[in-house]
């Protein structure tokens, strides 16, 4: 239905923000393929407008996707593309959230010691594991309420 709409509007960023909308809402229903064109049509506009961190979401996206899809070296290579566009832009949460979605695939590709090298950093900064990173001095992003990831409760980009 949202998508109907396209055509009457001439703002290629909402339209782009319509189809990761349409994504979300078949990624939640099972519709894997539908979701995965809907975001490569996205892409294709962010791409286009050079909005770098919502095309790393796409990316991110579909490496749940393909994940989902049991295609993994698929979602290991947009995982890797997302990880390194965030990390690029020093979206150091997302980047963390991407991680752990990477070492997921990682340890089910069965390269526990890559999955694992991933994850030991990231435990390092726990509160439990002893003392926290450097504090950068700013406060990271929350994500944003309502935007779980089916099946989850790690943060969905947004």
């Amino acid at each position: 239905m949202a998508l109907a709409l396209a055509p009457s509007v001439d703002d290629p960023g909402l339209i782009a923000r319509m189809h990761r909308g349409v994504a979300r809402t078949l990624i939640a229903e099972g519709r894997t393929a539908e979701a995965d064109a809907s975001l490569a049509k996205a892409q294709e506009l962010y791409e286009q407008l050079r909005i770098h961190t919502d095309l790393a979401h796409c990316h991110w996206m579909r490496g749940y996707v393909h994940a989902q899809d049991g295609n993994l070296e698929r979602a290991e290579r947009e995982l890797r593309t997302a990880r390194d566009m965030l990390a690029s832009k020093r979206a150091a949460l997302f980047t963390v959230q991407v991680e752990v979605e990477l070492a997921d695939v990682l340890r089910r590709r069965g390269r526990t010691a890559e999955a694992e090298a991933l994850l030991l950093p990231l435990l390092a900064r726990t509160p439990a594991a002893g003392p926290r990173a450097p504090r950068t001095g700013r406060t990271p992003r929350r994500a944003r309420p309502g935007r779980a990831r089916p099946g989850s409760g790690s943060a969905w980009p947004g």
